[in-house]
């Protein structure tokens, strides 16, 4: 099955793993569904942003997850496996929204937010299917399951901000993704430059724009936050490949 990413979680037991749907269209009405909603609270002078907690789920998180529930480790419900429709196998199509503040944590919509999201989810054809639930999920929605109203927006495509791609790379240009970075360069005078860095193949692909450090951030490939200085490049080969215009 192929897979689509919609960005990085910011919920605390997935922070900064990207997450992924089964259909490139529900990828691009989640990605259009999120523009509209960044869009309102951009215009209301807020940094928060809508963003997925958690989509397609591991068959490993899944046993975990209702193996917590029936012993009575944890109060949360967990679908009985392999139902859930963020299972990996089968489904993969449901999405937990949440969004992401200005500083980086996770906070839940309010319930006016809430409202706002089921209405025009359901115009991009998501269903609030998390309303049939035991215990209600405000948060659980599932694509591709009405007509829709809203087509996504035409220009959500790879290389921008909306980046969709078909799936996690097998290969970077600097070698296995297992063992591939994004970090930030400090160089006189600069803030900073961006790389794709594989250490153990010690080559190096510069990131000249900030669309380009987003495309394979989305593709998987983690962001080390902190800024390291320029010599730590001292011996790699610098090569090129996708992203380097």
């Amino acid at each position: 099955m192929a897979w689509f990413p919609i960005g990085p979680s910011s919920y605390p037991t997935h922070k900064g793993s990207i997450q992924y749907v089964n259909s490139k269209r529900i990828a691009d009405q989640f990605l259009s569904l999120k523009r509209d909603f960044d869009a309102m609270k951009a215009a209301a002078g807020s940094e928060d942003r809508l963003s997925p907690n958690e989509a397609k789920r591991s068959r490993a998180d899944q046993d975990r997850l209702y193996a917590d529930y029936v012993s009575g480790r944890s109060s949360v419900l967990a679908a009985v496996p392999y139902t859930s429709r963020h299972d990996e196998v089968t489904h993969g199509n449901a999405i937990d929204v949440g969004v992401t503040m200005g500083n980086g944590d996770n906070r839940a919509l309010t319930p006016t937010e809430f409202a706002w999201m089921h209405d025009q989810c359901e115009r991009r054809g998501f269903t609030w299917t998390g309303r049939y639930f035991a215990v209600v999920e405000p948060w659980h929605i599932e694509g591709a399951t009405r007509a829709e109203i809203l087509p996504p927006y035409p220009d959500i495509i790879a290389g921008g901000d909306d980046v969709v791609i078909s799936a996690p790379p097998t290969t970077t240009p600097v070698g296995d993704p297992v063992n591939t970075r994004i970090k930030r360069v400090k160089y006189p005078n600069v803030e900073f430059r961006s790389y794709l860095v594989n250490a153990e193949e010690f080559k190096a692909m510069p990131l000249v724009t900030k669309d380009q450090e987003t495309y394979w951030n989305n593709a998987g490939i983690p962001l080390d936050k902190d800024v390291q200085p320029a010599w730590i490049l001292t011996n790699f080969e610098i090569v090129t490949g996708k992203g380097v215009y």
